[in-house]
């Protein structure tokens, strides 16, 4: 009886030792993370803003899945002349979506993500008529507008600076 005891503490301390893999361990390290954005790009050759912002579950610092969103603003430095007068024109937008972000070497103080987006936007070629009307808020005019879809890929360098 003695030895049957001896037996089953030892099988047992053989099963603890044993790691049984689960789909969430418990030393796994999740989190979220929320980022702004600044950028540059150019719209019809012309300069332009945009920024936004995007916010993110990560998974075991090797997947985040989140939502973002972005706006641009463009002057597209047009001129129309309406009786010697200059009108200038604006294309201005926004779009948005799911981001899923595959990370490679999260645990690395440097590493790099490989972030896609994909939504809906709108864009809209906005009208300024400063010489012809001064209250600020008839003095813009939508000219026309459309919507779009929009997948964005992108590469970024990351760093971890704290744990």
């Amino acid at each position: 009886m003695f030895a049957v005891g001896i037996f089953c503490a030892h099988a047992q301390d053989d099963y603890n030792n044993d790691h049984v893999r689960t789909l969430f361990p418990k030393n796994n390290s999740n989190g979220f993370y929320g980022a702004f954005s600044l950028g540059y790009s150019q719209l019809n050759g012309k300069d332009a803003l945009v920024s936004g912002g995007r916010l993110a579950f990560i998974f075991d610092h090797s997947l985040a899945i989140g939502l973002g969103g972005y706006g641009f603003v463009n002057n597209l430095d047009y001129h129309l002349y309406y009786e010697n007068q200059p009108l200038d024109y604006t294309l201005a937008g926004g779009y948005g979506g799911l981001i899923i972000e595959p990370i490679v070497g999260g645990r690395n103080p440097v590493h790099f993500s490989f972030p896609i987006l994909v939504g809906l936007g709108g864009a809209a070629l906005i009208e300024d008529n400063a010489p012809y009307n001064r209250d600020y808020y008839d003095r813009f005019n939508e000219v026309d507008h459309d919507f779009f879809f929009v997948i964005e890929p992108a590469v970024e360098l990351e760093a971890n600076l704290t744990r």
